[in-house]
């Protein structure tokens, strides 16, 4: 089982990288990523990770301050994950014990389960 949830763990740290760093809607001013997605990027449709996969793929191609702030992103989202996880375990547990972890099933498994989640996990979850 510990090893199931650290495996959640990864994959939803993972998935909400993807889903969260849509840098495509970030004013110049805020995102050096702006100008790479433009030129590197521009026949990508926004969402989905799809950005963030397309930049990846031009690792070598994209200036220092756009690496930057991917690492920013990804370091902002593995601390607001470790809040989310310690929010959340025990409601993995309990409410998905026999679960596998992958493909958010786990969390697809907490959202059908909302109302018996702890109010902690719920509102890490926005729920």
């Amino acid at each position: 089982m510990k090893q199931a949830f650290r495996l959640f763990t990864f994959t939803a740290l993972a998935l909400s990288l993807v889903l969260m760093a849509d840098f495509g809607s970030v004013s110049n001013a805020q995102n050096p990523c702006k100008g790479e997605i433009e030129r590197l990027c521009g026949d990508v449709t926004p969402g989905g990770g799809r950005i963030l996969h397309c930049l990846k793929a031009y690792e070598d191609k994209i200036s220092p301050e756009c690496k930057n702030q991917i690492e920013k992103t990804k370091k902002d989202m593995a601390k607001s994950f470790q809040t989310w996880q310690q929010a959340c375990e025990r409601d993995a547990k309990r409410l998905c014990p026999n679960v596998p972890a992958g493909q958010g099933r786990i969390l697809k498994c907490l959202q059908a389960h909302k109302n018996q989640m702890s109010p902690e996990c719920r509102g890490k979850l926005g729920k």
